[in-house]
């Protein structure tokens, strides 16, 4: 049978890529000393200039939000400034601002503490919803100036995806040894005819029993299955990329083919740029910011940046067009992609839905993911029948790593300018 294989931000993460939100928002204040001239810095943040003695109290390091808050904090009482506990925002006597959030967004993610990019974006949409549901409806300007920050933070994640990423590590398929995962793709003779027992029909209904059979007979014929395997990669490194070119350089006959839709974009890609928002349009409250008379609401809504390109129609021709297991790597089933993976999940066609989980000393998100996935279907039964059990589920092999390239290309800097 054919499989879909949903790629999140944790196959990245099993990889060993720094590639996590916290990952992305620490650099920012790791590296704030030396980037608090630069332009789109100052989008972020503001610190007066005769203050720079702030990054050298009491010989502070500083690697997270965390660390710079607590030394900003310090550095008021020993200077004898004034501190917004909220804002953050920094006076001295003469009023003179030391230090300032100019992206609020931004500002309230960091203070928030979150922990992966699908809770990012439902804080967006949390924000974007206590506006649009006003009930005198007049803050055109707040959405605009919301969404602007937004996409300043979108601008300064591709930035850094760049420079920590795509410009440090090989992502050739010779560099990776990988058949820890290969491993799930290569379809082997099982002798299902005669081994009624086998663990491959738990993970399927009965009404696809006598496929699955007459699918592991044809191994054994001379033209072989060559099932497909599509990633839907919702990542933007080439981390799935390079799987579906290791898949397609082995035998046809044991891996079958592969491509990829990357759904939320790629970096620097005119034809399909980075995406980040919200999609859930199942949410109660949905219609009524659909409703509301400014486009503004929905800049940033999923299912309209989907119609930039044509890769959610070919997602929809494929899942219309034969029975598929959906393997799920490292994405977390939020709710900032309910209406897409509803769409698959609740599809006809959609078979199975086999969770590759992450597992570590205290303990593994199999339940978790379950949870996720309740909120998706509409139908509970459906979900239900549709989800592997962890008995036979597996865990994401987390230890295989790309080596990092032996020389550093040039680091590519911000071709777009935050407006």
């Amino acid at each position: 049978m054919n499989k879909l294989i949903i790629v999140g931000n944790g196959f990245d993460l099993a990889h060993g890529l720094p590639t996590s939100y916290h990952d992305f928002v620490n650099d920012f204040w790791e590296h704030l000393q030396e980037n608090q001239e630069k332009e789109y810095t100052k989008k972020f943040v503001t610190i007066h200039r005769d203050y720079n003695t702030l990054f050298n109290h009491n010989k502070h390091v500083i690697k997270s939000f965390a660390d710079f808050e607590q030394l900003l904090k310090n550095y008021c009482v020993d200077h004898q400034l004034s501190i917004d506990a909220e804002q953050l925002t920094v006076k001295d006597k003469n009023n003179t601002i030391v230090f300032k959030f100019e992206n609020d967004l931004f500002r309230m993610l960091c203070q928030a503490s979150l922990n992966n990019w699908s809770k990012i974006e439902k804080k967006y949409y949390e924000i974007l919803k206590s506006l649009a549901l006003e009930e005198k409806n007049c803050y055109t300007k707040e959405i605009q100036t919301l969404n602007q920050e937004f996409e300043d933070i979108k601008l300064l994640l591709q930035d850094y995806l760049k420079r920590n990423v795509l410009d440090t590590y090989d992502f050739s398929p010779a560099s990776l040894g990988n058949e820890e995962i290969l491993q799930f793709f290569n379809v082997k003779y099982q002798k299902l005819n005669a081994n009624p027992d086998s663990e491959l029909f738990l993970e399927f209904p009965p009404e696809d029993h006598n496929a699955l059979i007459q699918d592991d007979k044809e191994l054994t014929s001379k033209i072989g299955l060559r099932p497909h395997s599509l990633f839907l990669d919702f990542n933007y490194t080439p981390t799935a990329a390079n799987y579906v070119k290791q898949i397609n350089s082995r035998n046809e006959t044991h891996y079958g083919t592969a491509s990829i839709i990357k759904i939320h974009g790629e970096i620097d890609s005119e034809e399909n740029p980075i995406q980040i928002g919200y999609g859930d349009e199942m949410d109660e409250d949905y219609s009524k910011i659909e409703n509301t008379p400014d486009d503004y609401y929905i800049d940033h809504i999923k299912s309209f940046q989907y119609l930039h390109n044509s890769n959610y129609k070919k997602l929809i021709n494929w899942i219309e067009s034969g029975k598929f297991q959906v393997f799920i790597f490292g994405h977390s089933c939020g709710l900032s992609d309910r209406t897409l993976l509803n769409t698959i999940f609740e599809n006809h066609n959609c078979r199975s839905i086999k969770i590759f989980y992450h597992k570590n000393d205290k303990g593994d998100n199999y339940t978790e993911l379950t949870h996720n996935l309740c909120k998706i279907f509409t139908e509970k039964g459906m979900m239900r029948s549709k989800v592997v059990d962890k008995a036979i589920c597996v865990e994401l092999p987390q230890e295989i790593r790309f080596p990092k390239r032996k020389k550093l290309q040039p680091i590519l800097q911000i071709k777009q300018k935050i407006k």
